[in-house]
């Protein structure tokens, strides 16, 4: 179970750091709004 948890984890992880660099970049381009969060979410489905 802990495994699993771990697993599910370190994608989460990156998954937030890479949310956050591109919403920078977003940011950065004043592009905000276009920015979707469950185009990327999907990518780290398990």
């Amino acid at each position: 179970c802990s495994q699993a948890v771990s697993q599910k984890l370190v994608p989460s992880i990156e998954q937030s750091k890479r949310k956050y660099k591109l919403a920078d970049e977003k940011l950065n381009s004043n592009e905000i709004e276009e920015f979707d969060e469950d185009k990327f979410g999907a990518e780290f489905e398990l």
